[in-house]
């Protein structure tokens, strides 16, 4: 039985969340230096040092085609999920980005390709404040890291 009264079935158990931001940012750099030929930048909310239960951690990833990536994640010994992720730019236009998706360290992962024709047209944005989403780079986790601990 589940334990929603409302729903039958069998119990889920949750997923273990990541004890603070840390241990996702800290999950995030072994990923963007496993990745770090595509010039990863780390975004969402864990790029702004917040953890969201159940939020993947996510990297947006440079490169010519996703093919590069699918190789990168083959020869590395990922399984993944493929899915769509809207990018939105400040010209107004949108781009499905191919996105993959994975478990480490059971964290979800959650790699977006900014592919190099879009690339050009700059950082992506935040479609509700209009603002770049240059997230992180490597340097920059690595350096947030070293300062906190």
């Amino acid at each position: 039985m589940s334990n929603d009264p409302g729903k039958t079935g069998n119990t889920v158990l949750p997923i273990q969340a990541p004890d603070s931001p840390r241990q996702s940012q800290r999950l995030a750099l072994k990923v963007m230096r496993a990745f770090a030929a595509f010039r990863p930048r780390l975004i969402g909310w864990l790029a702004n040092d917040v953890e969201v239960r159940h939020a993947p951690v996510q990297l947006l990833l440079h490169a010519d085609t996703a093919e590069f990536v699918i190789i990168a994640m083959m020869e590395q010994g990922i399984h993944y999920r493929e899915a769509e992720y809207r990018l939105h730019f400040s010209d107004g236009s949108q781009y499905a980005a191919p996105s993959f998706h994975f478990r480490m360290e059971e964290q979800s992962v959650e790699l977006i390709v900014n592919d190099e024709r879009h690339q050009r047209k700059g950082a992506p944005i935040d479609p509700r404040s209009r603002k770049p989403k240059s997230g992180l780079s490597l340097k920059a986790l690595e350096s947030t890291l070293q300062h906190q601990g």
